[in-house]
């Protein structure tokens, strides 16, 4: 039984999907709010989903580097990140190319307050192929290693059938 949270723990730790948020925000009108995600290792794909509780308001959805959420108070807002258009719902996916910290960013573009239910998620790729200078490198360590077996293996070969020994 001890050893069972251990277990679990590293399974968890490998898992490559991790659910960052699953909440309902209040956004006041022409407003937004944010949620803190770190990539503190490695880049990942975030997904946020997003839905209007009630009504018909526009809210739309960015992933903004976290040291440029300044840049948005005293700017336009998010089209220099590449929004979702505005709706009732939608779903932003991006990939992130460096680890650092983002933050997901939802905007209510209408002139009433909005319910809105965000699920943000993580997914870390794994990887599935190497370089081709790494497939080459490997490629050449294998045959070296095999000849060098196989050498090894007929000189000692070759003198067990010679006569006299």
């Amino acid at each position: 039984m001890p050893l069972t949270i251990p277990v679990m723990c590293l399974l968890l730790a490998a898992v490559p999907h991790v659910e960052v948020t699953d909440e309902v925000y209040q956004l006041p009108p022409n407003d937004w709010r944010w949620v803190e995600i770190s990539l503190n290792q490695r880049p990942a794909v975030v997904t946020a989903q997003y839905q209007a509780l009630a009504g018909n308001p526009a809210i739309r959805a960015a992933l903004v580097p976290k040291d440029e959420l300044r840049k948005l108070r005293s700017s336009e807002g998010l089209e220099d990140y590449d929004p979702t258009t505005a709706s009732t719902s939608g779903q932003l996916r991006r990939h992130t190319r460096e680890p650092g910290d983002y933050a997901v960013v939802i905007e209510n573009r209408s002139a009433v307050p909005a319910s809105v239910r965000v699920r943000i998620t993580l997914d870390f790729p794994t990887a599935t192929t190497i370089s081709p200078r790494r497939q080459l490198t490997v490629v050449i360590i294998s045959f070296a290693v095999f000849f060098a077996i196989a050498g090894f293996s007929a000189k000692r070969l070759l003198g067990a059938l010679r006569p006299g020994r």
